[in-house]
C-alpha cells in the first residue's frame, strides 16, 4: 500500500492524504516570524489544543524568534518533506521495513543536528552566548517534540509498527555525557505518537515493545539505565529481561568502565550519583560491598564539601535504609574523631535530603544543638521555659546555656534552667552541703533559686514520676478541652500491633482531619515525629520514632495499612495546608525498604485543604496571621486552644501529655469549624469544592519543601522559627527587620486588612449577677447570655447583652472573668450573623468554576458509559486475550475516576449535614462546662 501510494500522481496524492489537523499544522511548516498583531505560531488562537498552548505560553517569544533557524535546522530531518523523500528510496530496497529504517535515518541526523547546539553531548565549554543559545533551544525542543511522530502517522508515511525505531534514537545518544535532553525529546515524540493511535493499536505496539523489541539484547543493552524510569513509567513496566541485577551492572559500566567522555573523576562520580537517583524509581538498590566503597572513596574526592555532599546524596538515595542509616552513623563517628567541619555539613545535607534520621546522642546532633541553643538570634531569643524542651536532655549543653544566661544577668531563668536538668548530671555546686559557695558571684542565689525550683516540678523529672503529667490544657479555666477522653476514644500509638490496630479503626470514618508535628529546632528541616488522624468520635496519635524502631518486624504493614488511608477513596481528608499529605505519605515511607512499600504509587484523596479554604473566607494571605489554626479556631468556635504547648519540641521523649492533648486539640477541631460553617450556610457547596482535591499523586519534592532559595541543606533552624509563634520580637523596636521597607509595607496592609474584619468575640452565660451602672446600663442575672469582646486570664473582660446591635453605640460592660461560662455561640442569631464571609465576588467565581466542573464531569461520565458499553457488548471477542485485558482495563480505570470524583462530591456533601453538625458542637461545647 505504502509504494502504491508514492506512484500516485501528486494531486491525487493530495486528495487521499488525510487532512492536516491544527494541532499538528505548527509543527509541519517552516518556524516563520510572527507578523506584527497576528497570533504567534503554536499560539492557542490558531486551533491549538488547549493543554499544548498552556505550556508553550511560558516559552519567551523573543527567544523563539531568535532561534528558528537553528530549531528549523534540527528539525529538518524528521520533517514530513525529508521523510517521504526517504521513505520513497527504501521502499523499492526493503519494503515493509522502509519506514523504521526511514525513521531510524531521520532520529540519526535530528540527534548529529542537535549535539552541535545544546550542550551534554560532551564535556566541550561552552560560551556564555553559546549557552544562552543552548538553553533556549531545550526550553523549546520539549514542546515541538511532542507533534514530530504523530503528524507523520496522520500523514500515513509512518505505520504504528515504525515507531519501534524510536528504539535507536535511544541508543544513538547513549555516548552522551548527559542524554536527558535528547532523552526527554525522544520520549515526547513517542507519547505524541502513541496519542494519535487507537487504544488497540496502543495496547499491541506496547506489548510488541515489552514482548519481543526490548528483549533483544542488541537493544535493551544499548539504552542508557538514565532512559528506564521514563520509559517504564510510559509503558507501564520494564521488560522482563530488564531486571534489577543487569540494571545495578550497567550503571556501574555506564558511569566508571565505559566513561564515553573520558571525564575526570570527580564528574564519573557525579554522573553515577545523578543515574543512581534515577533508579530509586524503578527498584533499583545498590549492593551494599559497593555503597561503602563508594561512600569512601567520595568522601576523599578533592572537591568542595557541596559537591561531596550532592555525590553522596545520589549515592545514598539508591542504598538500602540499613545502608543509608549505617553511613549516616559512620559519618557521624568520623565526625567526632576528625571535627572536621566539611563532615558536619556534609551529613547534615545528607541527612535531610534522604529523610535519615541523624543519631540523636551522636556528635553532629549535640553540636548543632550547642550552636542553635547558644546563638542569640535564635535558641537566645527564646524565653527559658519553651528553651528547656530542647536541651534538658542533655545536661552539658544546659550547664553551657545557663552559663550563657546567667553571664546576661538572667540568673533567674539560668536555675530555671539548671532546675530542669538530671540532678545527677550536672557538675558545679549545688548548694551550701557542696562547699564553701562564692557569694560574691552569685553562686549561692543560684544554687538556692535551683533547688527551690526544682522541687516545684510539676512533671516530676526530677521526683521519680513518669513525667508526662495530666492529658488536659495547660491553662485552666477558658481553655479548650477535648470532648474525647484519653484511653477511651484518644489512643497514642508506639507500638506496631497498635498502629495496625489503630488503621483498622480508622478505615470506618469518612472523614478525618490529619495534623503534623516534627522538631523546629536544631535543623531547619525534620521529617514530623507526630502523627494525629481524628475521627469524630475517635483520635489516633502515632508516635512515628517509636514505630520506626519496632522490633516486632510488623510495622512494615502497619505503615501500609496507613498509607491506604490517604488513598481510601471513601474517607473524604481534612488537612491545614496542601502539603500535609505529601509530607504524612513520604514519612510513613522512611526506614522501610522500597520492596515492603505497596501503596507508594497510589493516588491520594480525595482531600479538602482548609487553610486555602479559611484564607478565601478571611480574604487574607494563606501565611497571614488570621490564618493561624488558633487564631481560626477561636474566631469560629468562641474558644481558645491552650498556646503554652505551641513550638514546643515535639521529638522530646517521652511527650508530656499536655503536648498530646495540644496536638490532638488542634487537629481535631477542624472538624467542628468546617462542619458549622457548612450546616449553617456560611460557605455554599460550590466553594467549598473548589478546595478539594479528588486525586494527587505523592511528589517527594514537595513532601521535602524547605524554604525557598535561601535554604541550604542541612543548615540551622532560621532565626526567630519559634519565637515568632510566641509573639517575641527578633529585633529591637524602631529598626527595619528583613525585607526593609517591603515587610513594613505588607505589615501596614495586614495591620489594615484585620481592621475590616469583624472582632473576634464569643458568647458566654454569667454565673453571677451584675449590678446596674450609674449610667443607666440595666442589671444582668444569672444565666444571662452576653458577647465577650476582650478578656484577661484570671481578670475582668468587656461584655455586652447578646444579641445587641453592633452598629449602635452600647457601652462595654467589665465582668470578672470567673463569672463567664461557655456556651454554644453557634446558637445566638446576632453573632451567627457577624461571622466573616466570602465575598461574592469570590462566590460568583466559584459558581463558574463549579459550571464548568460539572460539564467536565458529566463529558467524562458519558465516555466512560461509552466506552463500558463497548467492551461489554461482545465487540472484544476477537481480539488476543492480551490486548483485550488491557482495553477492559483502560475502560475500567475511566470510571473508576468517574466514580471516584463523584464520590468525593457525596463526602463534601456530607458535611452539609445539620444534624450531624448541631450534635457535634452541642457534644464540644457541654465538656467545656465541666472542670477538671
Amino acid at each position: 500500500c505504502r509504494i502504491s501510494w508514492f506512484k500516485l500522481a501528486p494531486s491525487a496524492r493530495q486528495r487521499m492524504s488525510p487532512p492536516v489537523s491544527q494541532h499538528h499544522a505548527w509543527a509541519l511548516a517552516p518556524l516563520e516570524k510572527p507578523i506584527v498583531g497576528q497570533p504567534a505560531a503554536g499560539s492557542s488562537e490558531l486551533g491549538s489544543s488547549p493543554d499544548h498552548a498552556a505550556s508553550t505560553a511560558n516559552i519567551d517569544e523573543s527567544t523563539c524568534r531568535e532561534y528558528r533557524v537553528y530549531i528549523d535546522s534540527i528539525l529538518l530531518p524528521l520533517r514530513p518533506d525529508a521523510i517521504a523523500r526517504r521513505l520513497e528510496v527504501h521502499s523499492e530496497i526493503e519494503g515493509n521495513r522502509a519506514g523504521r529504517t526511514t525513521l531510524e535515518e531521520g532520529l540519526t541526523g535530528f540527534v548529529r543536528k542537535l549535539r552541535d547546539y545544546v550542550s551534554g553531548c560532551d564535556d566541550r565549554k561552552l560560551s556564555k552566548a553559546a549557552l544562552r543559545r543552548a538553553r533556549g533551544i531545550e526550553a523549546q525542543l520539549h514542546e515541538l517534540s511532542e507533534p514530530l511522530l504523530a503528524c507523520l502517522v496522520q500523514e500515513g508515511l509512518l505505520l504504528p509498527e515504525d515507531l519501534h525505531g524510536i528504539w535507536h534514537g535511544f541508543a544513538v545518544v547513549r555516548g552522551w555525557r548527559d542524554s536527558k535532553v535528547p532523552q526527554e525529546c525522544l520520549l515526547q515524540m513517542l507519547r505524541g505518537a502513541l496519542l494519535e493511535l487507537e487504544e488497540i493499536e496502543v495496547d499491541e505496539w506496547t506489548n510488541q515493545a515489552l514482548t519481543w523489541e526490548l528483549t533483544l539484547p542488541e537493544v535493551h543493552q544499548a539504552i542508557s539505565v538514565s532512559a528506564w524510569p521514563s520509559l517504564c513509567e510510559l509503558l507501564g513496566r520494564l521488560p522482563d529481561c530488564v531486571t534489577p541485577a543487569e540494571l545495578q551492572e550497567a550503571l556501574w559500566q555506564q558511569s566508571f568502565v565505559e566513561n564515553p567522555t573520558h571525564a575526570p573523576d570527580h564528574r564519573n562520580y557525579r554522573r553515577f550519583a545523578l543515574l543512581a537517583a534515577q533508579m530509586v524509581a524503578i527498584g533499583v538498590e545498590l549492593e551494599s560491598n559497593k555503597v561503602e566503597m563508594l561512600v569512601q572513596q567520595s568522601l576523599e574526592l578533592d572537591r568542595p564539601w557541596r559537591e561531596r555532599r550532592d555525590v553522596l546524596s545520589g549515592i545514598l538515595s539508591a542504598a538500602s535504609v540499613e545502608n543509608r542509616v549505617a553511613m549516616v552513623r559512620n559519618l557521624d563517628r568520623r565526625f567526632e574523631e576528625h571535627a572536621d567541619i566539611d563532615d558536619f555539613e556534609i551529613v547534615c545535607g545528607i541527612a535531610e535530603h534522604i529523610g535519615v534520621e541523624i543519631p540523636r546522642d551522636g556528635a553532629i546532633r549535640r553540636c548543632a544543638l550547642r550552636r542553635w541553643a547558644l546563638d542569640p538570634k535564635r535558641g537566645g531569643v527564646l524565653p527559658v521555659a519553651r528553651l528547656i524542651d530542647f536541651v534538658d536532655t542533655d545536661a552539658s549543653i544546659g550547664e553551657e546555656v545557663a552559663t550563657n544566661l546567667r553571664s546576661k544577668g538572667r540568673v533567674a531563668d539560668a536555675a530555671l534552667l539548671l532546675s530542669r536538668l538530671p540532678q545527677d548530671c550536672i557538675s558545679g555546686p549545688a548548694g551550701d552541703s557542696v562547699g564553701t559557695l562564692d557569694v560574691n558571684n552569685g553562686d549561692a542565689e543560684l544554687a538556692r533559686l535551683r533547688e527551690l525550683l526544682s522541687m516545684d516540678d510539676d512533671l516530676g523529672a526530677n521526683n521519680g514520676l513518669d513525667g508526662r503529667g495530666v492529658f488536659g490544657p495547660i491553662e485552666e479555666g477558658g481553655a479548650f478541652r477535648l470532648p474525647l477522653l484519653r484511653g477511651e476514644s484518644v489512643g497514642f500509638v508506639e507500638t506496631a500491633e497498635e498502629a495496625l490496630e489503630a488503621a483498622g479503626r480508622m478505615a470506618s470514618a469518612s472523614v478525618l482531619a490529619i495534623g503534623l508535628w516534627r522538631e523546629e529546632a536544631p535543623f531547619w528541616y525534620a521529617p514530623p515525629t507526630l502523627v494525629a488522624l481524628c475521627a469524630e468520635d475517635r483520635i489516633e496519635l502515632f508516635d512515628l520514632p517509636s514505630l520506626r524502631r519496632d522490633e516486632s518486624g510488623t510495622w512494615p504493614e502497619a505503615a501500609n495499612r496507613l498509607r491506604a488511608l490517604l488513598s481510601n477513596p471513601r474517607i473524604l481528608k481534612i488537612v491545614y495546608g496542601d502539603d500535609v499529605l505529601h509530607v504524612l505519605s513520604f514519612a510513613l515511607g522512611l526506614g522501610i525498604a522500597s520492596t515492603l512499600r505497596r501503596a507508594d504509587r497510589d493516588l491520594m484523596g480525595p482531600w479538602l485543604d482548609t487553610r486555602a479554604l479559611m484564607a478565601s473566607v478571611l480574604d487574607c494571605a494563606i501565611d497571614d496571621a488570621l490564618c493561624a489554626w488558633p487564631s481560626v479556631a477561636g474566631r469560629f468556635l468562641g474558644l481558645r486552644l491552650c498556646p503554652e504547648e505551641a513550638g514546643s519540641n515535639f521529638a522530646r521523649r517521652p511527650l508530656r501529655e499536655s503536648q498530646l492533648h495540644f496536638a490532638a486539640a488542634e487537629a481535631w477541631t477542624q472538624l467542628p469549624v468546617l462542619r458549622a460553617l457548612c450546616a449553617h450556610q456560611l460557605v455554599p457547596g460550590t466553594f467549598v469544592r473548589q478546595h478539594l482535591s479528588v486525586q494527587t499523586k505523592m511528589r517527594a519534592a514537595v513532601a521535602r519543601k524547605l524554604g525557598g532559595k535561601a535554604h541550604v541543606l542541612g543548615q540551622l533552624a532560621p532565626p526567630g522559627r519559634l519565637a515568632e509563634g510566641a509573639g517575641f520580637a527578633l529585633v529591637p523596636s524602631g529598626t527595619v527587620q528583613a525585607g526593609g521597607m517591603k515587610s513594613l509595607f505588607e505589615a501596614s496592609e495586614n495591620a489594615a486588612h484585620q481592621a475590616k474584619l469583624p472582632t473576634p468575640t464569643r458568647i458566654a452565660a454569667l454565673t453571677a449577677d451584675v449590678p446596674a451602672e450609674e449610667d443607666g446600663q440595666p442589671a444582668l442575672t444569672v444565666g444571662s447570655l452576653v458577647e465577650v469582646f476582650d478578656e484577661r486570664f484570671g481578670g475582668m473582660a468587656h461584655v455586652t447583652p447578646a444579641g445587641h446591635d453592633r452598629g449602635s453605640d452600647v457601652k462595654l460592660r467589665r465582668v470578672p472573668v470567673g463569672a463567664l461560662q461557655a456556651f454554644n455561640s453557634w446558637l445566638c442569631p446576632a453573632w451567627l450573623a457577624s461571622l466573616p464571609r466570602p465575598s461574592a465576588f469570590i462566590l460568583a467565581e466559584a459558581s463558574a468554576r463549579a459550571a464548568t466542573a460539572d460539564a467536565e464531569l458529566a463529558a467524562r461520565r458519558a465516555r466512560a458509559a461509552s466506552s463500558a458499553s463497548r467492551w461489554g457488548g461482545g465487540t472484544t471477542a476477537a481480539m488476543p486475550p492480551t490486548t483485550r485485558s488491557r482495553s477492559e482495563a483502560t475502560s475500567s480505570s475511566a470510571q473508576a475516576m468517574v466514580a471516584a470524583e463523584e464520590l468525593a462530591r457525596d463526602l463534601v456533601d456530607g458535611l452539609f449535614h445539620v444534624e450531624g453538625a448541631r450534635k457535634l458542637l452541642r457534644d464540644m461545647y457541654a465538656v467545656q462546662l465541666r472542670r477538671p
